[in-house]
């Protein structure tokens, strides 16, 4: 960008640039002919507007906040997550964090924003609850733990639960390492989560039967045929043969997987 930078106002000299010169400026930001058209357009009207780059700069920088962001995002092709990195990282304003693909999912999948929470939601609980001065940190890290940790498709915990460093704090709304499924924690309803629970609980449950069917195995002189082989059919997953053997009633065994 040093050609554009370099010939006066940065504002003018995008709103005058070549759209095709300036698409191949910016091409390996990806989406370079959509992007170049809005620069061009959105250098145009802060000319207009605001006299020059200089004079967005400070508007950006020192006008109330609430109004900075109204006029980002009337901009066209200025969406809330790019107004919001205008905000922190031109403007310098502390409590902004942006909400990207990543972060949208990440918080939601914690647990910490609502599973159904649009965008501007997550960001809303996000700024609520860090401290001002640790968004622009927790933006940022928070999209590079999406790349390395918590994908869409292919979470770390998905197959290595210690393999995610926020393993002990994450709900996993929306994965299921028992059945290897991931969806969007908004699909991620109540009768999904309880049917995560259950397989959750006969994984665990088969193989604490199998490590019990071990230890009956040689002691089974002591057990009746029928209940050694409910046993046996407990190790291999089928948890009413389990239940029967313990005197659970399926409620109950239910109760304490919850608990």
């Amino acid at each position: 960008m040093a050609r554009y930078e370099g010939a006066g106002d940065l504002a003018s000299a995008l709103a005058e640039a070549d759209r095709e010169e300036l698409a191949e400026t910016i091409a390996s930001a990806g989406l370079y002919n959509q992007k170049s058209e809005t620069l061009i357009r959105v250098a145009g009207r802060v000319r207009e507007e605001y006299g020059s780059a200089e004079g967005f700069d400070d508007f950006v920088r020192e006008a109330e906040y609430g109004a900075v962001r109204d006029a980002l995002l009337d901009m066209k092709g200025v969406g809330p997550k790019t107004a919001d990195c205008v905000l922190l990282f031109a403007g310098g304003r502390g409590g902004v964090f942006p909400v990207d693909t990543h972060v949208h999912r990440i918080y939601r999948r914690l647990g910490i924003a609502p599973p159904d929470a649009d965008h501007e939601e997550v960001r809303a609980v996000l700024e609520r609850d860090v401290p001002a001065e640790k968004c622009g940190f927790g933006h940022t890290a928070s999209i590079q733990f999406g790349r390395e940790y918590c994908s869409a498709r292919n979470p770390a915990c998905l197959e290595d639960p210690e393999a995610c460093p926020m393993a002990d704090l994450c709900e996993q709304v929306g994965v299921y390492p028992a059945t290897g499924e991931v969806v969007d924690p908004a699909e991620a309803s109540a009768d999904g989560s309880e049917r995560a629970e259950l397989e959750l609980g006969r994984s665990g449950e088969s193989e604490a039967v199998a490590a019990i069917a071990e230890d009956v195995h040689d002691a089974s002189a002591e057990l009746d045929a029928e209940s050694a082989d409910l046993i046996r059919r407990g190790s291999n997953g089928q948890v009413h043969g389990v239940v029967s053997v313990f005197g659970l009633g399926e409620c109950d065994a239910h109760a304490r997987r919850r608990e």
